[in-house]
């Protein structure tokens, strides 16, 4: 890369398009190497800001042929970018990049040709020729015409020498009007050079060259014009030319052989307006600006999609009849029925010939549909023509449907989108909140409402989920009824066994418009696997699956299920939470429930098994991340005791992963755990001893493993199994943490009592361990103590050293609490000491455990300095091996922030214990007003052994 003298330029990353690449960086061009690093910024700049992901990079620069390990190789290259315009400018995040601040004169461009129209609409055509002519300044040449073997950018040099030429046309339009022939003749040119069937820049051409004096010209360039075309398409010139032609012709003494048309009729073939309020403002809005924007050589398009029933008919025909003003040569529309149950989509052919008689352009003679689709843009290139195109299939259904003239606007709605439907702004619809939902209700509503009424209508918003059809037929059928008849009708609703029976109204049914896109999915290419998946997706409780999970309930692989849910999702079927699993909104999951219940019931049976095998999987991978952290077992690996390990369907690459992954589906782990029952007893046991230890208090979702836990035990089995003792022992641990000791202490003898049913005496000490933390958090100290001096010398005598450090520590913390601490910091030294032998092979967590609970025992005791020391260098422990967002971590932070306090040094103290504050937080072990009281000084006791 080398530097080259300053330009003129705003500070920051500034990318020029329209010619050969310029790049410029805090005001000095720069000149990137090779072609792979200049492609990249290019397409990060014609995108504008939004980030492009790393797979497409790959497309984009390689094309059919990547390289070997080519997502390494994309982000090598993401870095030579990164270092030419600088990291701030080139953001890379999550799988993607963007560039974040730069400008380019492509925006500029169309921000001037924006202007330009805006212009046009306020009848100043003065300053929409100036700003046209400011944005035509900043064309230098063809766009990537330095990659014109490339086909991406190919088409893209297209796509912008056509906004280019749209520019170029209306700014000569306006010079021709203006008197200023010479300056329309160059635009005109310039258009034809690159597209020499341009029949509107031959217009122009014609009229500017017949005002100079230049008759012959003209109707050379007509005729010239007429036999290309006539060799190409077959096509005459559009009628409005040959008139031209004619008028020009007339002027100068000669025969207008062919006479001026007829004028055309003007269809008004728009359905009448719905009848309720508008639901979408927002979005009407947006789709409003994208039908004002001047901004290429095509029609306006707008392409609405959404699930069925989100109104998208409803919001396309008010759009249109909103703009009816703006397209004087009329309006068509055409259901094409693409979703329609018990209807096959439309015959592209039959509306395009109908759309041609209604433009008094024949239609009957055109048997060829593409031939017909040719005649049709010929008709249309030079009227406003506003086209609807409702319940499309797919982009293929309607392309020989759009016009060809740049003053033409076309609204399509589809359930799916159609990301091929070049030029398009894409609308996409979903479901209203509650407010919303209330006004549309109440707007189709035809009678008063009672009180009784009024009690049931957040019940019938619930039910209808903000889905606009389930809403305005659930008003229907309150309008066929009396006042007082909404909690009847809200009863049939939440009927699980009426299903979607309750959403008809004779006229419209949710079920049908449903089954509608099953139907349009089924007959596409593994569209019938697709439905499978979306039948199978029912069998799961909540409302959203991983892909990993619907795989296993599919029995397919997880890429295979994945590219499935893709195909679920472009037909609204499901949507793509934030974690990137399959949802379904409650009226779509009870139509999938209906669809499941006409499954054989061993078929669900298996799936339902997949289902629960492959959460089974996940946890024993949780437990093994977990063991791998706290390196030694205080009792026997809880894996040891199950008869099956079932494998993960996701490989994880760190605790942290696994956490953060079961954390966010704990939900509904829970209730699959709840719902198992006889299908599979054990499932809810074996899930919550292997869940536990590795979520736990850190995620602040106790409740959760409590249900999991309870829904365990009451399987009256359960002791028959030896992993009982661990089921028994930490849902014990759940209830103290939720503050009732009396069932913890009680959970805790059936643990004991289960370990040595199976003989398991490393584990029977190991739950006396815990349950000398219980007595004493139950108040009963003198107990708590005996116990833990019984515990000590038989684990020791046992050769169980976890079991007796982790009892000594309890013992300590209960002296500590009695005040007796001289007695405490003895206990708590030989801890210490144990952590300081090098050769007693204690694992890094368990020796800053030591440390730090020796550390408060000092510090209570009155000893600050030594605390100090002894708490710093467990955190040295802890930093050195990766334990920073550990609990232990935070318990390090709060005996430091002690020591300084008890030293005098608040500033210290305060600092540290907002870092332990923010982790806590962070992990959920506090909420944020617990966060605001630690900053605020009152604080909860942390000891490590509490």
């Amino acid at each position: 890369m080398t530097r080259h003298r300053p330009v003129e330029e705003e500070p920051g990353l500034r990318v020029d398009l329209l010619g050969p690449l310029v790049v410029s960086v805090e005001g000095s061009v720069v000149r990137p190497t090779g072609s792979q690093v200049p492609r990249l910024l290019s397409l990060l700049a014609l995108r504008n800001g939004m980030p492009v992901r790393i797979e497409t990079v790959i497309d984009v620069i390689w094309s059919d042929s990547p390289p070997a390990q080519s997502r390494r190789v994309a982000l090598n290259l993401v870095g030579r970018l990164r270092r030419l315009v600088g990291g701030r400018s080139a953001v890379t995040h999550q799988g993607a990049i963007s560039l974040a601040g730069a400008t380019t004169d492509l925006d500029r461009f169309r921000e001037l040709c924006a202007d330009a129209y805006r212009l046009r609409r306020a009848g100043d055509e003065t300053r929409e020729r100036a700003s046209l002519e400011a944005a035509l300044r900043l064309v230098r040449g063809v766009p990537f015409a330095e990659w014109e073997d490339d086909a991406f950018f190919n088409g893209e040099s297209a796509r912008l020498q056509r906004e280019i030429d749209r520019a170029r046309l209306r700014e000569s339009k306006l010079a021709l009007d203006q008197g200023d022939h010479d300056a329309a003749r160059r635009g005109a040119e310039a258009v034809l050079a690159g597209d020499p069937l341009s029949q509107e820049a031959l217009g122009i051409l014609m009229s500017a060259l017949a005002a100079a004096g230049r008759v012959h010209e003209a109707l050379a360039a007509y005729q010239d014009v007429k036999g290309m075309l006539a060799e190409e398409t077959g096509l005459d010139p559009d009628p409005g030319l040959t008139a031209l032609y004619s008028e020009i012709l007339r002027t100068d003494g000669g025969d207008a052989s062919e006479p001026a048309p007829e004028p055309a009729p003007v269809p008004r073939q728009l359905p009448r307006l719905p009848d309720h309020v508008s639901v979408h403002p927002r979005e009407r809005t947006r789709a409003r600006r994208a039908m004002s924007v001047l901004d290429t050589t095509s029609p306006a398009i707008v392409a609405v999609n959404g699930p069925g029933g989100i109104g998208k008919s409803a919001f396309a025909l008010e759009l249109a009849h909103s703009l009816k003003k703006c397209y004087p040569d009329g309006q068509l529309f055409a259901d094409l029925h693409g979703n329609a149950p018990g209807h096959e989509p439309l015959d592209t052919g039959q509306v395009v010939r109908r759309f041609l008689r209604s433009l008094g352009a024949g239609g009957d003679q055109w048997i060829d549909v593409e031939e017909a689709a040719a005649h049709f843009r010929s008709v249309t290139a030079d009227r406003q023509v506003l086209i609807v195109l409702d319940d499309v299939r797919d982009a293929a259904q309607i392309r020989p449907l759009l016009p060809n003239g740049s003053s033409c606007g076309v609204i399509v709605t589809s359930r799916r989108a159609l990301p091929s439907l070049r030029g398009a702004r894409h609308i996409s619809l979903s479901y209203l909140d509650r407010e919303t939902s209330r006004v549309l209700f109440r707007d189709g509503v035809d009678h008063r409402f009672t009180s009784e009424d009024e009690a049931a209508l957040d019940g019938v918003l619930d039910r209808c989920g903000g889905l606009p059809l389930a809403l305005c037929i659930a008003a229907a059928r309150f309008n066929a009824g009396e006042p007082g008849s909404l909690p009847v009708i809200l009863d049939g609703l939440s009927d699980e066994r009426l299903g979607l029976s309750g959403f008809d109204d004779g006229e419209n049914s949710l079920a049908a418009s449903l089954a509608g896109s099953l139907e349009a999915l089924a007959a596409t290419d593994f569209g019938a696997e697709a439905a499978e998946l979306f039948t199978l997706l029912a069998l799961h409780p909540g409302p959203a699956v991983p892909v990993e999970i619907a795989a296993a309930l599919a029995d397919k692989p997880v890429p295979r299920t994945r590219h499935l849910g893709e195909l679920l999702r472009r037909y609204r079927l499901v949507e793509q939470d934030r974690l990137g699993d399959l949802a379904m909104h409650d009226l779509v999951r009870s139509f999938a429930a209906e669809e499941a219940r006409k499954l054989d019931r061993s078929e669900v049976a298996a799936a339902e098994k997949r289902m629960r095998s492959a959460y089974l999987g996940i946890a024993v991978d949780a437990y093994r991340f977990y063991r791998k952290q706290v390196d030694k077992s205080v009792v026997r690996n809880r894996l040891d005791l199950m008869s099956e390990h079932p494998a993960s369907p996701i490989e994880f690459a760190s605790s942290q992963e696994i956490d953060e992954w079961l954390v966010a589906r704990l939900p509904a782990l829970t209730e699959v755990a709840r719902t198992a029952g006889e299908a599979d007893r054990r499932f809810p046991g074996l899930i919550f001893i292997l869940v536990g230890p590795p979520v736990g208090v850190r995620a602040g979702m106790i409740s959760e493993l409590v249900a999991i836990g309870e829904a365990a035990s009451a399987a009256p089995w359960i002791d028959d199994e030896p992993w009982s003792v661990y089921f028994h022992h930490d849902l014990a641990a759940k209830y103290s943490w939720l503050g009732d000791h009396d069932a913890g202490i009680r959970g805790l003898g059936d643990a004991e009592r289960s370990a040595l049913k199976h003989g398991l005496i490393a584990e029977a000490l190991a739950v006396r361990a815990t349950l000398v933390r219980a007595l004493q958090r139950h108040g009963r100290e003198d107990e708590a103590l005996e116990l833990a001096d019984k515990t000590i010398a038989e684990a020791r005598q046992r050769d169980l050293p976890d079991v007796a450090e982790r009892v000594c520590a309890f013992r300590s913390y209960i002296l500590d609490r009695r005040g007796e601490h001289d007695a405490a910091i003895e206990q708590s030294a030989q801890l210490a000491a144990l952590a300081e032998d090098e050769t007693a092979g204690v694992a890094p967590l368990r020796r800053s455990m030591h440390l730090i609970n020796h550390a408060f025992r000092l510090v209570h005791g009155g000893r600050a300095a030594e605390g100090l020391t002894f708490a710093e260098a467990a955190r040295a422990i802890a930093v050195e091996e990766g334990f920073e967002k550990s609990e232990t971590y935070i318990e390090i932070l709060w005996g430091q922030a002690e020591a300084q306090q008890a030293l005098g040094d608040a500033a210290a103290a305060e600092c540290l214990w907002k870092e332990a504050a923010e982790l806590m937080l962070a992990s959920g072990q506090i909420d944020q007003a617990e966060y605001d009281d630690i900053l605020a000084g009152r604080r909860p006791r942390v000891d490590p052994a509490n």
